[in-house]
């Protein structure tokens, strides 16, 4: 376990709560750091990193950009030590109690206060109460942190262990460490060591808030909102509330009260130390709060009031979403079932993974959450699935995604490894998980558990084991963690929460996963060279994980490498922003070759990579939501970038988006026209995520690349609550022209409602029959930005539109702002536009209209890129 002196890691706050009485004096902000084997100190901020402050000061170059990243691995290899003085408040001085709070030390950190070593922390995951005030002085306190090389701390381990099962994404070699992939014994963001799409750079610093908090008998530690049992009529709920005390107290009163509901309150008697206090909370006809696109993300508003002798000792205010959510697992016509029950109605999930934001976190702050969580609704998602390799995230992403509606599968942060889990590791792990089940567990958006990524996948398919005895105790610590430990804590912890040992996973069968069995990570078509069609011939009860890679896109591209004369596929550079290796880039041109067109150049293969990952990525999706009731959800691998690379993300790093990303907006729709496509036949469906039934006019028409409608048919369609539905059928052969000329568009109207449409070729792009479109464009001034009607004589693939240097927020150095804000995307874009129509987009722009006309291109995938002629404009 943690190796602390005094300390106990408890729960302290959630960012949506706020506290009455204790009094609070934030310690963030001016610090300064050094080289442990240094002399001189300089400027710090915390929260942040050893590499933000370095690179602040100019003591290292930005290891993003080109090939910075080689020039930074002897930063973790070094200690360093932060140190700040303050003066306590006049207010925190007179707290009888006063704790020194630390919501994040990344990872291995002695902090010694006024001299006195008062924690040592090993854990990046876990958070520590220290009680301070008998060092605290009124003024001229020193605060220091030792932080110790994660790199010296764990290479023993890593030398003494007895078999090493080969973390493969671990990039020992790029941080000069040869076979020594040492992440596995730190509880520190596995990500941070490397993997298939993020870079090596290990960090270290106080990577969250720090504060001291005073108070004076007692104080709230916190609350868990125990939904036992919810539906239309009634919730009742169990608000338990712990509180920690510094004194007997005979004649505390404990007062729950709701917006629009009778308080409810508690006599009892405190024990100095901590104690329990159960309040049983019952809601008439609650206001339910829904997924996206089920219905209203209602919050009550619970205030909790801590009394004695009738002065207000503490109180805290949450939002608390009242639902129902489970994970149903249940024997059924096709093998188990596996999907989320939401106040009792199935949901379809639709969505994405999600990995950190940056590698650098504490430079993620809340315009950067807003604007991905934002993303993640814009595009219909309902559920994001936070990662194990990564962090448990930040406070405010679990409130946003409430607000949102974006359920949230979350992961323990464990993924594709074998760990250690025995002794010291073992209970901090414990600790570790205790901590965050209970800082999360009240947030509506919460829907799963999972106890890691891929881990079982690992060790049953990929050909780690040994066959060496030691991996019976392997597996007996793997089962004691994800079979045991983890589920138990999550039974007492959240009890109102499914859990899962592993994803993907099947419940008897780990040694040969069963799709229909449980959730599914589909990566044979991204790793073998196969159709892409086989995302649409394979079946499973849940897409938990699965994709397709693209380049980063060209503005991206001259931001991390700038000087891009000569540059291609396999430029160095590029290829030290691509961390699935060679392999990764020869997929995506094979695919080019294979079923789309091959590149001319370095900007066309770009272009056609992100082309081809949004139409193979939609086509799954597609076929997943016409697979209900067999499959329940779809998951895309990825919807963010930690950093500017090649990878399987929706948007990169800077929160341009992708074509995928657009296509996801319509793949996601409640109500989606769908075909799908083989040698033998074209059928047309309708998919349904609504709750009543729809139904009005299907028209189908089938058209050739010119414009000449070959085919006309009109149905009456219909789709049951929640249903996907086959509606019609053609063979292929039936057709009046090849496959290779024509294009289906389905246009579904409701009775009630907007109609909706959707198209799709019936050959790949490779073997289709394209004419070369003669494209134009008219450009209006609007408020804040400018309207694009985009028009072509022949039907027009992937129409892409951009602004040469202008999507991107730079300073005054021609630099993009880090993080995921800098970014302006097109109200639409990379859109499919038959013959003799015409589309209007907007993009919010600060461009003066010369400049706008001058920065601004257009092209389909057959068509070259154009700047606009003066006449055009």
């Amino acid at each position: 376990m943690n190796k602390q002196i005094i300390c106990c890691a408890a729960i302290f706050f959630c960012c949506f709560a706020a506290f009455a009485s204790p009094s609070r004096q934030s310690l963030d902000g001016k610090w300064e750091f050094k080289q442990a084997r240094g002399f001189n100190y300089y400027p710090a901020v915390v929260p942040g990193t050893v590499h933000t402050d370095l690179i602040a000061e100019g003591l290292i170059e930005d290891p993003y950009i080109g090939f910075g990243e080689r020039a930074v691995q002897w930063v973790d290899k070094e200690d360093w030590i932060y140190r700040r003085s303050f003066d306590l408040s006049d207010e925190l001085a007179a707290c009888g109690h006063i704790d020194l709070c630390f919501d994040g030390l990344d990872t291995y950190a002695d902090v010694t206060l006024n001299g006195v070593r008062i924690l040592s922390s090993d854990n990046m995951f876990l958070r520590h109460r220290i009680q301070a005030d008998s060092l605290l002085k009124p003024e001229g306190n020193m605060l220091e942190i030792y932080f110790h090389s994660p790199v010296k701390v764990d290479m023993p381990k890593w030398e003494a262990y007895p078999v090493h099962y080969n973390p493969r994404n671990d990039q020992s070699e790029n941080g000069a460490l040869l076979d020594r992939k040492i992440s596995i014994f730190a509880r520190k963001a596995g990500y941070h060591y490397g993997w298939d799409w993020g870079p090596r750079i290990v960090t270290s610093g106080i990577w969250r808030s720090v504060c001291l908090e005073g108070w004076c008998d007692a104080r709230i530690d916190d609350i868990f909102y125990r939904q036992d049992s919810v539906d239309a009529r009634t919730a009742e709920l169990t608000v338990l509330v712990d509180v920690a005390a510094d004194r007997d107290i005979p004649s505390a009163e404990l007062r729950i009260s709701c917006d629009g509901i009778k308080p409810v309150s508690l006599k009892s008697t405190l024990r100095k130390g901590r104690n329990t206090l159960s309040v049983p909370v019952s809601i008439r006809k609650p206001r339910l709060w829904w997924c996206r696109g089920m219905g209203p993300q209602s919050m009550y508003s619970f205030n909790a009031e801590l009394r004695s002798g009738g002065k207000l000792i503490d109180s805290r205010t949450d939002s608390i979403g009242i639902r129902s959510i489970k994970l149903e697992r249940e024997d059924d016509a096709y093998g188990r079932s596996f999907r989320f029950i939401l106040n009792g109605i199935p949901v379809f999930m639709k969505g994405a993974n999600y990995i950190p934001n940056d590698v650098f976190l504490p430079r993620v702050g809340p315009q950067e959450y807003k604007r991905v969580v934002d993303d993640a609704a814009a595009v219909g998602m309902n559920m994001l699935r936070v990662w194990g390799g990564g962090v448990y995230e930040d406070d405010l992403f679990y409130s946003l995604c409430d607000r949102e509606g974006i359920l949230i599968w979350q992961d323990f942060m464990f993924s594709c490894s074998i760990y250690p889990y025995e002794g010291d590791f073992r209970s901090n792990v414990l600790a570790e998980a205790e901590d965050n089940i209970r800082r999360l567990r009240n947030h509506a958006s919460i829907a799963l558990w999972c106890g890691n990524n891929e881990c079982s996948d690992m060790w049953y398919g990929w050909g780690v084991q040994t066959g060496k005895d030691f991996d019976k105790e392997a597996l007996k610590q793997f089962n004691q963690q994800y079979y045991h430990d983890l589920p138990e804590l999550v039974a007492r912890l959240s009890p109102d929460i499914s859990y899962v040992p592993s994803s993907p996973w099947s419940p008897e069968g780990e040694r040969n996963l069963d799709p229909m069995m449980g959730d599914t990570h589909l990566w044979a078509p991204w790793t073998k060279r196969i159709p892409s069609s086989e995302f649409e011939r394979r079946h499973s009860r849940f897409y938990s994980e699965y994709g397709f890679q693209s380049f980063a896109g060209i503005e991206t591209l001259m931001q991390f490498a700038p000087d891009t004369t000569g540059l291609n596929a396999d430029s160095e550079v590029i290829m030290f922003h691509q961390r699935g290796g060679a392999a990764a880039n020869q997929r995506i041109m094979n695919k080019l070759a294979d079923e789309f067109l091959v590149p001319g150049n370095f900007p066309e293969a770009i272009y056609f990579s992100q082309i081809a990952q949004g139409d193979i990525v939609r086509r799954a999706i597609e076929s997943h939501r016409r697979d209900k009731p067999l499959c329940w959800g779809t998951l895309v691998w990825q919807i963010n970038d930690c950093w500017p690379v090649a990878s399987w993300a929706s948007r990169d790093w800077y929160g341009t988006w992708k074509p995928l990303h657009y296509y996801m907006r319509d793949a996601y729709r409640d109500v989606l026209p769908s075909a799908y496509v083989d040698k033998k036949e074209v059928s047309v469906w309708l998919v349904s995520d609504r709750q009543d039934p729809v139904e009005g006019k299907m028209h189908i028409v089938f058209e050739d690349y010119r414009g000449r409608k070959v085919l006309v048919k009109d149905l009456v369609a219909r789709a049951s609550c929640g249903e996907a539905q086959k509606l019609w059928s053609i063979a292929v052969g039936s057709l009046p022209l090849p496959a290779s000329e024509l294009f289906v568009r389905m246009t579904f109207t409701p009775s009630h409602d907007e109609s909706c449409s959707n198209l799709r070729m019936l050959t790949s792009v490779r073997d289709a029959v394209l004419p070369v479109p003669e494209l134009s464009a008219r450009v209006s001034k609007c408020e804040r930005g400018y309207e694009v009607t985009v028009s072509t004589d022949v039907f027009a693939k992937g129409v892409y539109l951009n602004l040469r240097g202008g999507l991107l927020a730079l300073d005054e150095d021609g630099k993009a702002r880090p993080g995921t804000c800098a970014a302006s995307n097109f109200s639409d874009n990379y859109f499919d536009l038959p013959a003799g129509e015409e589309k209007s987009v907007f993009i919010e722009s600060a461009l003066s209209p010369v400049e706008f006309l001058e920065k601004l291109e257009l092209r389909s995938i057959v068509s070259p890129t154009i700047s606009l002629p003066a006449s055009g404009r």
